[in-house]
């Protein structure tokens, strides 16, 4: 057997805080001001951007509900839906995005 020096062992490091600190931040903002579409429309690129495309997909849905003129949403959603594969929905929403909004085509 080992020495035994008496002490204890180290206790490990305390756990990460669970998800990602910006969408903890724009989750409290969004409970904050439900109203909001912004908050969802960032939150969904937080989410994109983490490759969780439906939950993406679920705020960007909500901030057109909010406001169905933004064509930045339909456009971020198009993307969203291209990136799972969802060819015919992301071209709708480009579509979309480009009626509301002629410049996002250039």
């Amino acid at each position: 057997m080992g020495i035994d020096s008496g002490s204890t062992p180290p206790s490990p490091p305390p756990p990460e805080p669970e998800g990602d600190p910006a969408i903890s931040e724009l989750t409290k903002k969004i409970q904050q001001d439900p109203k909001n579409p912004i908050l969802y429309n960032d939150r969904g690129i937080a989410y994109y951007n983490k490759g969780e495309y439906n939950k993406a997909i679920a705020d960007y849905t909500e901030a057109i509900r909010l406001n169905p003129k933004d064509a930045v949403v339909y456009k971020n959603r198009s993307l969203a839906y291209k990136a799972k594969g969802k060819y015919d929905l992301s071209l709708s929403d480009y579509t979309q995005a480009v009626k509301l909004d002629p410049k996002l085509a250039d």
